[in-house]
């Protein structure tokens, strides 16, 4: 049986500790974790909730992501009834329909939706659909960008201290206030 070298043996010792899995040494917290805003940025910018999946936090990018996708659900929605309502008024004319009332408008929308062959109906709920178009496509874009927002906070505030904040209220009877302290180096 051929013995080893003791160089062999040092090379072999490397070797096996630099193949063994690295969360053995990451018991200790590495504060140094390479995280970047930058990429936290980019990658929320991609699609929302992935700059909250990149800094895992899956809550948050679900969140976002359900929120997003509803969102570009009922701005789709109300532009194809949108659409539905422009088709009519050209099919009746604008000056028929400045004449028509509400409950003729709806009908003239529903026999223009049995022509197109859709199920759509006009609901009462539904009439200003310009205008809830308007607001969930805005709403989409304001989710947009308040998720690219808070991955590249969150980017930058991971390495925060999390157990060494103190906050604290101080009341009398002349002022109210508000104490909060941190700190930023290792307790002694």
């Amino acid at each position: 049986m051929k013995r080893f070298s003791k160089t062999q043996r040092i090379f072999f010792a490397i070797l096996i500790l630099a193949a063994l899995p690295l969360n053995i040494m990451a018991e200790v917290k590495d504060s140094t974790r390479a995280i970047s805003p930058r990429k936290a940025f980019f990658v929320s910018m991609a699609f929302p909730g992935a700059g909250q999946m990149y800094l895992n936090r899956p809550l948050k990018a679900i969140g976002f992501a359900s929120a997003e996708v509803f969102y570009i659900y009922k701005t789709i929605k109300y532009s194809r009834i949108y659409g539905y309502i422009l088709e009519t008024k050209k099919n009746v004319g604008i000056d028929n329909w400045n004449n028509m009332d509400e409950a003729e408008k709806r009908e003239a929308v529903d026999k223009q939706a049995v022509v197109n062959m859709t199920d759509f109906s006009l609901e009462i709920n539904t009439w200003r659909v310009r205008e809830k178009r308007n607001k969930y496509a805005w709403w989409c874009a304001g989710v947009y960008f308040i998720s690219i927002l808070d991955a590249y906070v969150d980017a930058h505030l991971t390495n925060f201290p999390k157990n060494d904040v103190d906050v604290s209220a101080i009341a009398d009877h002349e002022s109210v206030g508000m104490n909060i302290s941190f700190s930023l180096g290792k307790k002694r």
